[in-house]
C-alpha cells in the first residue's frame, strides 16, 4: 500500500486541478422560464446544450481520471511515471499563495515540488528539482528527507541524468529500504541506463564496421593500382 505522505500529494493535485478546472469555466446564463409554450422544437436547443455539457464533463472525467491512473501505476509498481499538466501545476502554485500560515506554505511547496518534477515541461522540471534541492537541508524528518530525495531522484530521471538519480535513490533506500515507490523508480533507472548502453554500444559497432569498410575499399583500390602498374 502506498503511504500516506505520496497520497496527500495524490489528494492534493487532485483538489488543485479541479479547482483550476473550474477558475476556468465561464458562468452559465440562466434563461427566464417560457410560460404557455408547447411547441416541442423550441426545447431542442436546450436538448442539445445539456447532451453537449454532459459530452464535457466526461471528457474531463476521462482526463483527470487517466492523469490518477497514472499516479496510481507507480504506487502499484508498475513501470510507468505519472505526467503532470499545467492545470494542476497553477493549482499548486495558487496553494502556496494562499497559504495561511508557515507550515500550509511548506505543505503546499512540497506538493508544488511534487508537480513540477513530473511535468512534461523540461524547464518545469528543473525548477522543480531547484526547490527541492534549496529546501534538502531544511528537512524536519528522515521520512521529509526521504521523499525529497525520491522526488529529486524523479527530476533527475526526467532530464536524463541516470547516475544522479540512481546516487539519489541509493540514499533514498538508506532511509527506508522496502519503499515500493524508489524500488520501482530504481528499476526503471536501470533498465533505461542499459537500454541506452545497448544502444550506445550498437552505435560504436556500427561505427567500427563502416570505418572497417572504408579501409577495406582503400586498401582493394590501393591493391589493384599498384597491380595495374606492375603490368605495365
Amino acid at each position: 500500500m502506498p503511504d500516506a505522505s505520496m497520497l496527500r500529494f495524490v489528494y492534493a493535485a487532485r483538489l488543485s486541478f479541479s479547482l483550476a478546472t473550474k477558475a476556468q469555466k465561464p458562468p452559465t446564463k440562466r434563461r427566464p422560464a417560457s410560460h404557455g409554450s408547447s411547441d416541442p422544437l423550441k426545447n431542442q436547443p436546450k436538448k442539445k446544450k445539456k447532451r453537449s455539457r454532459e459530452k464535457s464533463s466526461r471528457g474531463m472525467d476521462s482526463h483527470v481520471g487517466k492523469f490518477f491512473d497514472s499516479v496510481g501505476s507507480i504506487f502499484r509498481g508498475s513501470d510507468t511515471l505519472p505526467w503532470c499538466d499545467r492545470d494542476i501545476i497553477a493549482g499548486c502554485e495558487n496553494e502556496v499563495a494562499e497559504a495561511a500560515n508557515e507550515e500550509q506554505k511548506n505543505e503546499s511547496l512540497m506538493r508544488l515540488s511534487w508537480a513540477l518534477v513530473h511535468s512534461r515541461q523540461p524547464e518545469d522540471v528543473n525548477r522543480g528539482i531547484g526547490m527541492l534541492q534549496a529546501s534538502l537541508d531544511r528537512s524536519t524528518s528522515p521520512l521529509q528527507t526521504r521523499e525529497k530525495l525520491y522526488l529529486l531522484a524523479v527530476g533527475h530521471y526526467r532530464t536524463g541524468d541516470y547516475t544522479r538519480s540512481r546516487q539519489l535513490l541509493e540514499r533514498c533506500l538508506e532511509i527506508q529500504p522496502d519503499w515500493r515507490q524508489a524500488l520501482t523508480l530504481q528499476r526503471l533507472v536501470e533498465d533505461k541506463t542499459r537500454r541506452d548502453g545497448m544502444i550506445g554500444m550498437a552505435i560504436v559497432t556500427g561505427a567500427f564496421g563502416l570505418v572497417g569498410l572504408v579501409a577495406g575499399g582503400i586498401i582493394a583500390a590501393a591493391s589493384s593500382s599498384s597491380s595495374s602498374s606492375r603490368k605495365k
